[in-house]
């Protein structure tokens, strides 16, 4: 077997069997271990025979370090299953990124008085890249200024049109309470009516029993007077009501009649000489005392007779009076609540019309703000971002350069074209700028009439550009549908991703474009393969070293080839360094006669 001692670098077979010179061939034996070739006994065995060479089929084996495989450039892959690729082959050229390129134009016309951009700056999104006067500019400023001024003055009218409708409201819950009141008013007038006439009835009453008292009492009296007996004054008054006075009176009636009785009786005992003139003296002046007391009494039921019942007279009109008021109170509380109703009405109806005036304040409101709007959308045609508008709002009471205005760039990008001059005058359109998004750009590929029916999208595809420019990976985003009448190819598209700015617009690149795909059992790449003693082999890696093994081959492209037989899933091999193992083997070869 053969073993490297040494660094070596495999320029070509010639050069590495030169400089192989320091690689020593060695004989492997049955334990494993190695010896030189050349100062090496022969194993015996017990008997003192020669041992076995277990590599008597004269198997060849490469045995390596690791850190020899390292240097010399020899990758161990596992043999699996894979895809394999077969790829079209398309020239192509880099260009910019169409979706992220944008013209930077004056939508006003204006004179340039100040340029920020220049070719190849990088710029960010919204950065000022150049100046203009505009008067166009500032006649929009104007009248953005002047439509928000009117929206102000409409929202200030619609505040105190609001303040109106708080006022109005507020006056007609103090009306409709004032209603409430003067009908309140005449539910207490009602019940004085109510008391007033009950007390007028009550009068009536008095009065009526008052009137049969007096004409009872005036009967009694006359009665009296014509000196009736006792006893028919009982018959004459029977059933009827003589008032309070009436037992008093018929008491002093009843001892005037007695005590004239007892002056009759004494005159006469005197005159037939039975009592004496003393007796008699004593009677007259008992019969005065009863007169006296009579009189008195007849007198005083006449006189509270007359005064009772003109009393109940005036209580009885003064009861009609109080029945009379308490009617005109109520038509008067009716009156007052009908004129306190009219005033809520005339309350509601100015409510109705403050709020009237609140949707008329709000629509001039809504109108206001439309042209304000109007106006701010002008701006923003016109370029102005935003936060510049909000700044006009600070700045309206200040000297404002109201004709200014600046071109910024579209979005973070370079600087590709520039076609713009302090003080030239510029038309709105203008192509002043382009800016282009460089962190990604397009692969435009020629498409052959050979490669049309395989190239789609969604492919893979991996873009070089020759040693200069690390290779890319990109997806075809687009297929062109026709033909070039002139060139007969068509145009495919891959978005590139080129955040370090390698790729750039115009250089030529060559595109594989991934066309199909297939499963195969083992997939190996083309380095791995070598021709050693006329057979297509791989150099499996085992415990002694690595071993070229014939393999049978299949499908390839230009990278990897399908192994058919040869090569079990799962062995290990180089995939990378197999020339190298190859010039061992034949150095090896030329060094001892033989391989082992």
């Amino acid at each position: 077997m053969t073993r490297i001692h040494g660094l070596w670098i495999a320029v070509g077979l010639a050069l590495a069997i030169v400089v192989f010179g320091g690689v020593r061939t060695y004989a492997q034996g049955a334990d494993g271990h190695g010896s030189d070739a050349a100062q090496a006994e022969p194993a015996t065995d017990a008997h003192g025979d020669a041992a076995a060479d277990p590599h008597d089929d004269h198997e060849e084996v490469v045995t390596l370090s690791q850190q020899e495989m390292v240097e010399f450039g020899i990758r161990v892959a596992v043999a699996q299953p894979g895809a394999l690729s077969k790829s079209a082959s398309l020239p192509g050229e880099i260009t910019l990124d169409a979706d992220r390129r944008a013209h930077v134009t004056a939508r006003v016309a204006g004179t340039v008085r100040e340029v920020y951009g220049h070719l190849g700056d990088e710029v960010s999104a919204g950065e000022p890249m150049a100046v203009l006067d505009s008067a166009e500019m500032g006649a929009a400023i104007v009248a953005y200024l002047g439509r928000k001024l009117e929206e102000h003055g409409a929202r200030a009218a619609a505040e105190i049109a609001a303040a109106g409708v708080a006022v109005a409201t507020s006056n007609a819950e103090t009306q409709r309470a004032a209603v409430d009141v003067a009908r309140a008013d005449v539910d207490v007038a009602r019940e004085g009516l109510g008391v007033a006439e009950e007390a007028a009835s009550v009068a009536r009453a008095a009065l009526d029993r008052q009137e049969a008292v007096t004409e009872n009492t005036t009967a009694l009296l006359g009665a009296l007077a014509e000196r009736v007996s006792v006893e028919e004054l009982g018959d004459r008054l029977a059933g009827k009501d003589a008032g309070a006075n009436r037992a008093i009176l018929l008491v002093a009636y009843a001892d005037l009649l007695a005590a004239e009785t007892e002056l009759e009786r004494e005159a006469a005992l005197q005159a037939q000489g039975i009592s004496s003139a003393a007796e008699v003296v004593v009677a007259r002046q008992a019969r005065r005392n009863a007169e006296s007391t009579y009189e008195a009494a007849r007198d005083e039921t006449a006189y509270e007779v007359g005064a009772s019942l003109l009393m109940a007279r005036q209580a009885v009109r003064l009861g009609e009076q109080g029945a009379d008021a308490a009617c005109q109170s109520i038509r008067a509380a009716e009156q007052a609540v009908r004129a306190a109703e009219q005033v809520s009405r005339i309350a509601d109806q100015g409510v109705m019309a403050a709020e009237q005036a609140v949707r008329v304040a709000e629509l001039g409101v809504l109108m206001a703000e439309t042209k304000a709007t109007g106006a701010r959308h002008a701006l923003h045609v016109l370029g102005m971002a935003d936060e510049e508008i909000a700044d006009l709002h600070e700045s309206a009471n200040h000297d404002t350069d109201l004709t200014r205005f600046v071109l910024r760039a579209p979005f973070g990008g370079t600087v590709v074209h520039k076609h713009i001059a302090v003080g030239e005058f510029v038309e709105p359109g203008a192509d002043l700028y382009q800016v282009a998004d460089m962190s990604s750009v397009w692969v435009n590929l020629t498409v052959y009439q050979k490669d049309l029916p395989y190239v789609d999208v969604g492919q893979d595809a991996r873009i070089s550009a020759g040693h200069a420019v690390q290779s890319g990976h990109g997806v075809v985003s687009y297929v062109s549908p026709t033909v070039d009448e002139a060139t007969r190819t068509a145009s495919a598209r891959v978005v590139l991703p080129n955040e370090d700015g390698a790729w750039r617009p115009g250089l030529f690149v060559t595109g594989e474009v991934v066309v199909s795909e297939s499963d195969v059992a083992a997939l190996v790449p083309r380095t791995a393969l070598q021709t050693f003693e006329d057979r297509l082999s791989v150099f499996v890696l085992t415990d002694e070293g690595f071993e070229p093994h014939p393999v049978v081959t299949g499908r390839a492209n230009d990278t990897h080839v399908e192994v058919v037989s040869g090569l079990a899933p799962g062995e290990r091999y180089a995939a990378t360094g197999a020339f190298t193992l190859k010039a061992q083997l034949a150095k090896g070869a030329f060094g001892d006669g033989h391989a082992h």
